[in-house]
């Protein structure tokens, strides 16, 4: 019987994880890059985008409440909860509203001076991240790879303001839990300013790593915000960081998470995760 190690597994299952990204990249740079030709690339960004979100992610594809506003660390910010099922697992997800006219705002914006190539990177890059998603408090199913396993099967990854955390003791990695007790958990976390869970390295909906928001995000921003590794430096404040980027965004041209975002892209860095060594 061929016998194929743990390591092996995990790296086969990575390279299928960058070969997947890089297709979808591949796909929807062309696609944006269609999208804004023309004299008003905002606007033919705004169309794609407008397009692109009249169909639910995944993880809005089920039971969903009406828009509010109450949430105390978010202030006029709209979000919705919603129950779902994907890869056989039930979800729950408190997932903020950002109308599509925002987001082009945003990476126009930080693509202003870079061009179209630019515009379709940051949004090809960061659709391909996250779906331009920013989970408030919820729990989003993907495949276990996208953690850095190496399980293809689906995982229940648990995000607070933007970030992925460590996975709770009342949620298994692959337990299917009805929605309603996840609600339970999960929603309170929304007044959460600043857990004590080490925090995962990406936020979203950039989909970019402290490191690439130390380096090239403008001022004003936040920075004893820990680095990626060791796993230990990872300062809660990202929490901070992440939640703040939005609300100080929010209603406004310029989100430096973007901005970020496209300067790395644009100096060839890759803004998203990295292996720290054991």
């Amino acid at each position: 019987m061929l016998k194929v190690s743990a390591a092996a597994l995990a790296i086969s299952f990575c390279t299928a994880c960058q070969l997947y990204a890089a297709s979808c990249e591949t796909i929807i740079s062309r696609q944006v890059t269609q999208a804004i030709l023309g004299e008003n690339p905002r606007a033919g960004l705004e169309t794609y985008l407008t397009k692109k979100l009249s169909k639910p992610r995944y993880f809005e594809d089920g039971k969903c409440t009406g828009p509010a506003k109450d949430l105390k660390l978010y202030p006029g910010v709209p979000y919705h909860d919603c129950s779902y099922e994907h890869g056989g697992l039930h979800g729950w997800a408190r997932v903020a509203i950002i109308h599509p006219a925002i987001l082009a705002s945003w990476i126009d914006n930080a693509c202003r001076s870079r061009g179209a190539k630019c515009i379709a990177g940051v949004t090809a890059y960061s659709w391909c991240s996250n779906q331009l998603s920013f989970p408030i408090a919820a729990n989003i199913i993907e495949p276990g790879s996208a953690g850095g396993g190496s399980d293809a099967g689906s995982h229940n990854f648990i995000f607070l303001h933007g970030i992925t955390v460590p996975r709770p003791a009342w949620i298994g990695a692959t337990q299917d839990l009805d929605a309603a007790v996840q609600a339970k958990n999960l929603a309170p976390l929304s007044d959460v300013e600043e857990p004590t869970a080490l925090t995962s390295q990406v936020a979203r909906p950039a989909g970019i790593r402290r490191e690439i928001y130390s380096e090239f995000a403008p001022e004003p921003k936040l920075t004893n915000i820990g680095t990626s590794c060791p796993i230990a430096d990872r300062n809660p404040e990202w929490f901070d960081a992440a939640r703040k980027s939005l609300l100080d965004a929010w209603g406004k041209p310029q989100n430096i998470m973007f901005d970020a975002l496209a300067k790395a892209l644009e100096d060839g860095k890759s803004p998203g995760k990295v292996s720290c060594s054991p």
